[in-house]
């Protein structure tokens, strides 16, 4: 008895999915995905890593063959074959327990997770607060498999914010250093903010205010006081109001 094409690919996808199938002993392969797509092992890989050298027909039948077999590409197997493992360090000098109960850390970790899956990049954490750790974060920086390193609120004269500059690794400060040159840095206008909100307050009548500064080793600090001063020197106030 003779048997379409299509009943023959109907009678594999049903043993693939059945109870004995190989798909429910195994996980799918990229050889799996390149015989779905009708091309090679070579041009399946290539595709699935976004090279320029695949057209799009090919990289299209690969993408549509790995969304039907349920494939996911190994990242360690990625990595031996790209030479890249896709890793950014995220270094917090900063003691743990006050890190974890911070809101606004965890708020910055999500946005960070989020971007880099998209780019299907891992996201190691490294709190740099001891002297060991401090010596692995260095080790990072030179390590061919960081490709990119995020310093959250660096600290004073911190030498690892040199250390960070000077490292081959492109580096991102998440709030401006309060030394060194941070030519890459995320951060909001501090005291221009503290200034607005001095000047809503006189602006309610209020003249004796009172400013809770952070750890003055934060650029963010010193730039909420200058601006907390900025405004009660033009309104002809001093700023004796101070609580570190």
């Amino acid at each position: 008895m003779s048997r379409s094409p299509d009943d023959v690919s109907q009678a594999g996808a049903s043993a693939a999915h059945g109870p004995g199938g190989d798909a429910a002993r195994r996980r799918p392969t990229l050889d799996d995905v390149a015989r779905r797509a009708g091309v090679s092992r070579t041009v399946a890989s290539r595709a699935m890593n976004n090279t320029r050298d695949v057209s799009a027909a090919k990289r299209e039948a690969v993408r549509q063959a790995a969304q039907e077999l349920g494939y996911a590409p190994n990242s360690s197997a990625r990595a031996l074959a790209t030479k890249r493992v896709g890793s950014v360090v995220l270094a917090v000098a900063d003691e743990e327990p006050a890190l974890f109960s911070d809101p606004f850390f965890s708020q910055v970790v999500v946005g960070i997770t989020t971007v880099l899956a998209r780019a299907e990049l891992d996201l190691t954490l490294m709190l740099a607060s001891s002297a060991s750790s401090r010596e692995r974060f260095e080790r990072l920086l030179r390590s061919p498999d960081t490709d990119g390193v995020m310093m959250m609120a660096p600290q004073g004269d911190d030498p690892l914010v040199r250390v960070a500059e000077n490292s081959a690794v492109p580096v991102v400060f998440g709030g401006r250093p309060l030394h060194g040159r941070a030519d890459h840095y995320v951060d909001v206008d501090n005291r221009s903010g503290a200034r607005e909100a001095v000047e809503h307050l006189l602006g309610a009548g209020r003249r004796r205010i009172a400013e809770i500064s952070g750890p003055m080793g934060l650029e963010a600090s010193v730039a909420r006081h200058r601006g907390f001063t900025d405004a009660l020197t033009v309104a002809g106030l001093r700023a004796d109001l101070v609580e570190e």
